[in-house]
């Protein structure tokens, strides 16, 4: 005589925030950093995915929608001329503001945007750079362009 075993699957909730969320804003800021870097290297997303990656992994990549395995993070690295830590590292944004300056000053007008716009999409430029926004920051550069 055969008996059938039964196995029972136990479901339980989970009663802490889930860790994609926690991890949001790193998504965001390497993707931040990233599009910045690629933008700067004049490649499009499909000349820096390939032959490795797909245009729509760097899309989302740049969208803070996913994160890079550190494997893809030095692929694309190498590709931008630059480390992996380059994604990652919390700078201190009182440098980047003074390379950004210079950038204006010297009259490399893309790249101070640039600069600029990566500081301002940083959470912490408000700390940093008090009343200044966005708009303030574009009024300067189309008066300087």
């Amino acid at each position: 005589m055969l008996t059938k075993s039964t196995t029972r699957t136990r479901t339980t909730t989970r009663n802490r925030p889930s860790l994609a969320a926690e991890d949001l804003d790193l998504a965001r800021q390497v993707g931040t950093r990233l599009k910045a870097a690629r933008t700067r290297a004049r490649l499009t997303q499909r000349e820096l995915a390939d032959p490795r990656y797909t245009k729509a992994y760097i899309s989302a990549l740049e969208n803070g929608l996913i994160k890079p395995s550190m494997a893809a993070l030095r692929f694309l690295a190498r590709k931008l001329g630059t480390v992996p830590a380059a994604f990652l590292a919390d700078e201190d944004t009182h440098w980047q503001r003074l390379d950004a300056e210079l950038r204006l000053a010297s009259g490399d007008w893309q790249a101070a945007t640039d600069r600029f716009t990566a500081i301002l999409t940083c959470q912490k430029y408000d700390r940093h750079f008090g009343a200044v926004t966005t708009q303030s920051v574009t009024a300067l550069l189309d008066a300087a362009g």
